[in-house]
C-alpha cells in the first residue's frame, strides 16, 4: 500500500497501530489488530473500502439503485440524491398518508473508527518497536494483531495530516509543505480544493457521528481568525465536533482552545494539561453519542499534542526516566536494534551505522554535556509514555462501552518522524533555535531544573510575555522571564537588544548598520525589570 502511485515518494518511518474487526452475520467473528507504520497506506485503504459497504436503511422500501451501466452506484456521489417523491393529488392533508421518513445509515454492525495520531515521535521510540519508551496501550494493541514496520509518512507534519484525513497526497491537497509557509504555487497554496473530499465528511454523509480532538494543522493562517473563513476547519471539514487548537503547536499547559468554531481562549487551571483534556473531552463525547444515537457508529480523529515540542509532561512524569539514558546514545541505538532484531523487525546480522560527522561518539562529550543530553530525553521519554497512557484512557473507556470488539483503531506513533527543532545541542526553549540562537551546553546546564516545566515554552505573540535576552556581541549574556510584554510596530520580526553592534533593522534605506562596539571589560549586568 505504501507504493500506491499518489502516495508519493516516502521519506520518514513511522509506527502505527490498525486494529480491524470483522463481523459475520453472527455477530463478532474475531479481531484481527494491524500495527504499522504510514498513514497515508491505512488511510487511503479506508476511503477506497468504506463507501462500499454502506447501505441505505429507511422505514420506506428504498427506491431501486440504478444499473451500474446507466449510472453511478449508490453512495458514489454524496451527498445522497434525495429519492423520488410519490405525486399528491389530494388538497386535504388530513386523507393523505405520511411519506415514510428516509435516512441514511450505514448497515448493522458497521464498526466505529479511531485514528489516533501522535505527533512527532521517533520510529525506535516506542517499545512497541524495540524503544526505551514504555508504550503500555501501543504495545498491549500489538499483542492482538499486526504490526506493519516499513510504512511510510511525509518529512512534514501538514502534507501527513493532510494526505491522511483524504486518502490522497500531499500536493493533491495542495499542502506540499507545513501550511504555515504555502505559496501560491499549485500544489502548495494550503487550501485543500474541493475536488478532494475530507473521509470524514464522506463518512458523516453515511449516518456516521464524526469527531475531532486535538491538534489541528492543516489550516493556512490567515484562515485561523475569528473573521474566518471557515471552510478548512475542522468543523466544516466532515467533523461534526471539534475540541482542540489550530496550528502546529502551542503551550500544553496554556493552549489558545477551539471548539468547534468558537474560540474559547487560555484555560485558566493551574493543573490543566492539554493531553488530559482532549481524553476527557473526548470520552464524554463518545459516552454521550452511544447513549443518544447507539444506531449510528462513531468515527473519531484523535490527534495529540505529544510527542511535539515543547516536551512538557505533568510534573509528576518529569523523573519517571531518571537516570534511563546515562548510558549516552551510542550504547542506547545498539541496545535498540538488538531488540528489534530479537523482536524479528530487523533481519538478523544487521549492523549499526556510523555516526553522522556531526554527531560524536558520547564518549567524546564533556561531562556537562552528557548530562544535560540525558535530561532531555529524561524528559521527552515521560512526556511519549504519558501520551500514551492518556490513549490508553481512551481504549478503556471505548471498551467500557462494550465497543471495543467493533471498533476499528489505527494508532500512528510519529506523523513526520522525530524532530530537529533542537539542533545538535537540544534546546531549552525552542523558539532560541527557530530564531537562530542556538543554545549552548553551559546555558543549558542551567536550566535543568526547569526541563519540562512551564518556563519550557513561552508561547510566542505580542503581549503574551516571553524571555528576555541580552546578547553581548552576538553571544548570550543574560536571559529573564518577562511575563507581560508590550508590542510595538517595531518589535514584530521578535529582534533581542544587542550590545556593542548596531543589529536592529534600518529605518530607512540610507541607514546602514554601525559599529559602536564596547572596548572595555563588563563586570556586572544588572536588569530590572516591572511587570
Amino acid at each position: 500500500m505504501s507504493d500506491h502511485p499518489e502516495d508519493g515518494p516516502p521519506n520518514e518511518s513511522s509506527s502505527n497501530a490498525f486494529e480491524k474487526n470483522r463481523r459475520g452475520n453472527d455477530g463478532m467473528q474475531r479481531r484481527d489488530l494491524l500495527l504499522g507504520g504510514s498513514s497515508l497506506a491505512a488511510m487511503t485503504a479506508l476511503a477506497a473500502t468504506a463507501p462500499a459497504t454502506a447501505q441505505v436503511q429507511q422505514a420506506a422500501p428504498a427506491p431501486a439503485a440504478a444499473p451500474a451501466s446507466t449510472g453511478p452506484k449508490l453512495g458514489e456521489i454524496l451527498p445522497f440524491p434525495q429519492p423520488p417523491r410519490p405525486v399528491i393529488t389530494e388538497p386535504d392533508w388530513r386523507k393523505v398518508p405520511q411519506p415514510k421518513p428516509v435516512s441514511i445509515r450505514p448497515p448493522k454492525g458497521a464498526p466505529n473508527i479511531l485514528v489516533i495520531l501522535q505527533d512527532q515521535t521517533s520510529y525506535a521510540d516506542p517499545s512497541t518497536f524495540g524503544g526505551p519508551i514504555n508504550f503500555p496501550t501501543m504495545d498491549r494493541l500489538a499483542k492482538e494483531g499486526l504490526t506493519y514496520t516499513n510504512f511510510h509518512v511525509n518529512s512534514l507534519c501538514s502534507p501527513s495530516r493532510t494526505a491522511l484525513l483524504t486518502g490522497r497526497n500531499q500536493h493533491q491537497n495542495s499542502q506540499a509543505a507545513v501550511v504555515d509557509g504555502a505559496t501560491s504555487y499549485p500544489g502548495d497554496t494550503g487550501m485543500r480544493p474541493k475536488s478532494v473530499a475530507p473521509i470524514a465528511e464522506i463518512l458523516r454523509q453515511w449516518g456516521y457521528c464524526t469527531s475531532m480532538f486535538g491538534k489541528s494543522h492543516e489550516t493556512p493562517p490567515w484562515e485561523t481568525s475569528m473573521s474566518g473563513p471557515f471552510d478548512r476547519r475542522p468543523a466544516r471539514q466532515g467533523f461534526e465536533k471539534f475540541y482542540g487548537f489550530i496550528g502546529g503547536e502551542k503551550n500544553l499547559f496554556r493552549p489558545y482552545l477551539v471548539d468547534g468554531t468558537t474560540e474559547l481562549g487560555v484555560p485558566r487551571d493551574p493543573n490543566y494539561h492539554f493531553n488530559v483534556d482532549i481524553t476527557d473531552k473526548a470520552i464524554g463525547w463518545i459516552r454521550g453519542t452511544r447513549s443518544l444515537t447507539p444506531d449510528r457508529p462513531f468515527f473519531m480523529y484523535y490527534a495529540t499534542g505529544g510527542a511535539h515540542p515543547p516536551h512538557t509532561p505533568p510534573k509528576e512524569w518529569l523523573d519517571v526516566y531518571k537516570g534511563k539514558f546515562d548510558q549516552g546514545w551510542d550504547k542506547l541505538r545498539g541496545e535498540i536494534l538488538a531488540r528489534q532484531i530479537k523482536m524479528g523487525l530487523m533481519p538478523p546480522g544487521t549492523k549499526i551505522a556510523e555516526n553522522p560527522p556531526e554527531i560524536p561518539k558520547w564518549d567524546a562529550l564533556s561531562d556537562d554535556a552528557k548530562k544535560v543530553l540525558s535530561r532531555q530525553m529524561e524528559v521527552y521519554a515521560g512526556y511519549a509514555e504519558h501520551t500514551d497512557r492518556e490513549i490508553g484512557r481512551l481504549i478503556d473507556a471505548i471498551g467500557d462501552l462494550g465497543e471495543l470488539d467493533n471498533t476499528i483503531v489505527i494508532y500512528i506513533a510519529g506523523d513526520n518522524g522525530g524532530t530537529a527543532i533542537g539542533g545538535l545541542n537540544g534546546t531549552f526553549n525552542e523558539w532560541s533555535n527557530l530564531n537562530d540562537a542556538p543554545e549552548d551546553i553551559p546555558y543549558l546546564k542551567t536550566r535543568m531544573d526547569e526541563y519540562g516545566g512551564p518556563n519550557t515554552y513561552d508561547g510566542g505573540g505580542l503581549h503574551k510575555g516571553g524571555t528576555g535576552v541580552l546578547s553581548i556581541n552576538g553571544r548570550k549574556v543574560g536571559e529573564g522571564r518577562i511575563n507581560k510584554t508590550q508590542g510595538a510596530v517595531w518589535s514584530l520580526a521578535g529582534e533581542t537588544a544587542d550590545i556593542g553592534v548596531d543589529a536592529y533593522s534600518p529605518v530607512c534605506d540610507d541607514y546602514d548598520p554601525w559599529e559602536n562596539a564596547f572596548t572595555g571589560t563588563i563586570n556586572t549586568v544588572k536588569i530590572k525589570h516591572k511587570a
